[in-house]
């Protein structure tokens, strides 16, 4: 019996009647379990389907989201590459020597990466938090003993990493109480509601969430007038169609996001990098101009868009369709099938402990026992995630950002300790997302 589950099982299978692929004796009579077509996460007995998405929960919550006026679909997918891409192979098929070859090429790669990022290897493979002078919101009075105590007993780990990702926001200029924020991936809104905290209660946020959560962080912004929420996956959310309330009297768009899975961070940045391609419509007097001759305000075309700062995660998920720095990876010679194994190679940097008995040692590999330690396997997934973050980084400095890839807290506190955080900056040329 499935140790997930303390049903008494169907005779004649190991299942109960929740999880046995079919009834003995009864398949022909419906009783075999199907995937929902609306939502392959739940099954349902094939003689109850259609039935069942007459009422099935997904249709009320798709025809609620079709109806929201930020709704398109499939806004933020790629339009340069439709094709399903297949790895034509796993890390796991690789011969000893494939793997050597393969490992020399994501060392070449990753040193390119770094020169094209003028950045140093060390600082985009540490383990501990970059240095960075204690912030001190200057729209807030410090927290009290009695409040920083409240704040760390919820979770002392994510409290720390809060306070890590808004210092780092706050050093880049990113902390302001006349700045939009919107929250990919909210979750329960943590990151949200300590913004918010920062600015002094003042600034404006837009959570999106594609699943339902309870003991939400929403329930402390009840009476804040532009504290909105949605449940929407990010593939559809039309950042052209803001709430106009929410950009009343702002100065500009700010995307964040605590542990964006794979291809969550291109989609976010796919979505909001959008805003500069519209007119700004802010009902404030500051953002017409006044034709001297005709005296005809026209409204200026200013980018809404001033900056990010996300915390990159789960770099296994990337998918190439939605990779947004294709280029990049053209450059350094990476194709489709290797971009993929690029997304499985990141997983060795965040494998964990290892079980006793189990660490392939530097001694083995000399020996010709093994292809690769376990430290080297460590390290070459470190820069995988890292040669897939600097695409990411480089796209937004070709976008008039000023950026970097930092670590915002040390390994020990959470092994996806980097934060993309980029703020605009009018200097530089401007080249659209692949």
């Amino acid at each position: 019996l499935p140790i997930w589950c303390n049903f008494p099982s169907v005779s004649g299978t190991a299942f109960c009647t929740h999880h046995a692929p079919e009834i003995p004796g009864q398949a022909d009579s419906g009783m075999r379990n199907v995937p929902c077509p609306l939502d392959p996460n739940h099954w349902v007995w094939e003689k109850n389907l259609q039935r069942h998405l007459k009422k099935c929960n997904k249709v009320k919550v798709k025809a609620t989201q079709e109806g929201l006026s930020c709704f398109s679909e499939n806004v933020n997918s790629s339009t340069s590459d439709v094709e399903d891409v297949v790895a034509t192979r796993t890390l796991s098929q690789m011969s000893n020597e494939e793997l050597l070859k393969w490992a020399a090429r994501i060392d070449a790669m990753f040193d390119t990466a770094v020169s094209l990022a003028q950045c140093s290897s060390d600082a985009v493979l540490s383990e501990v938090a970059a240095p960075l002078a204690d912030f001190v919101s200057p729209f807030k009075a410090p927290r009290t003993e009695e409040e920083e105590d409240a704040k760390n007993d919820v979770n002392q780990k994510h409290a720390e990493q809060q306070d890590a990702i808004v210092a780092r926001l706050g050093a880049a200029g990113l902390i302001s109480p006349r700045l939009l924020y919107v929250e990919f991936g909210a979750g329960k809104g943590s990151l949200s509601h300590w913004v918010c905290e920062a600015t002094g209660g003042k600034s404006k946020h837009l959570l999106l969430e594609r699943e339902a959560r309870r003991h939400k962080y929403d329930k402390h912004h009840r009476d804040h007038g532009a504290y909105q929420r949605i449940r929407l996956d990010i593939i559809h959310f039309d950042s052209t169609k803001l709430d106009p309330c929410l950009l009343e009297d702002c100065e500009g768009v700010v995307g964040i996001g605590k542990h964006m899975c794979g291809a969550g961070t291109d989609l976010s940045l796919r979505c909001l990098l959008r805003l500069d391609s519209r007119t700004d419509f802010r009902n404030d007097s500051s953002v017409h101009d006044e034709d001297q001759q005709s005296g005809v305000k026209r409204r200026k075309t200013q980018p809404l868009l001033s900056g990010f700062g996300i915390a990159t995660c789960c770099h296994h998920l990337c998918d190439w369709r939605l990779y947004v720095n294709k280029r990049f990876m053209i450059d350094l010679g990476v194709t489709p099938a290797d971009f993929a194994l690029l997304c499985q190679t990141t997983s060795w940097g965040v494998s964990g402990s290892i079980r006793p008995g189990a660490e392939v040692t530097e001694e083995q590999v000399m020996q010709g026992l093994q292809p690769i330690s376990s430290q080297r396997k460590s390290t070459l997934g470190k820069k995988a995630k890292r040669i897939i973050d600097l695409g990411r980084l480089l796209l937004l400095r070709s976008q008039r950002f000023v950026g970097d890839l930092v670590a915002y807290c040390s390994h020990d506190l959470s092994p996806e300790n980097y934060l993309l955080v980029a703020a605009r900056n009018g200097s530089l040329a401007t080249v659209q997302p692949s």
